[in-house]
């Protein structure tokens, strides 16, 4: 099996590679199908991550307005940068991870500094999505005790549970 390290590393390469123009509409694509996807009527507040332009992911800013406009009375919280990542501080029924690579049963590796695996460890009950480019999707993710998978993950192009 292939090490998080390597994966981490030719996945960042693919990412990379789109243009700033293909990652704003796949951007989009991936935050209009997470707003389809979720039952609003079980969510009142939800957390998203502030993307990187130098980290080329995938970038969340428009479901924050999607959510707005459309489910106005739900509690939208974006966790800042920081240099230990944007860790969610709080509850929340929902939780948008960034992610650099992952696989068809909804595993995910990060950065590597497992800042997202402790936070969700300690709130079981936040559904977990990931989001990113179909082009980060990897046959199978090592997986160990402490990461925690998701509940769906949402690309350009697909909609992953497992």
């Amino acid at each position: 099996m292939v090490s998080k390290k390597a994966l981490r590393i030719a996945s960042m390469k693919r990412r990379s590679a789109l243009s700033s123009g293909e990652r704003t509409l796949a951007s989009l694509k991936i935050c209009q199908r997470l707003c389809d996807e979720l039952d609003w009527k079980k969510i009142h507040r939800v957390n998203v991550y502030k993307a990187l332009k130098s980290l080329h992911e995938a970038d969340p800013v428009g479901m924050v307005e999607c959510i707005k406009s459309t489910h106005p009375d739900v509690d939208v919280v974006i966790s800042p940068f920081a240099l230990n990542a944007a860790k969610p501080d709080g509850d929340f029924d929902v939780v948008v991870v960034p992610l650099v690579a992952f696989d068809e049963q909804c595993n995910r590796i990060g950065m590597g500094g497992g800042w997202y695996d402790e936070y969700l460890a300690g709130h079981p009950s936040s559904v977990k999505v990931g989001i990113g480019f179909e082009i980060q999707k990897v046959d199978e993710i090592p997986i160990s005790p402490i990461d925690v998978p998701m509940d769906m993950i949402v690309t350009d192009t697909a909609v992953y549970r497992p």
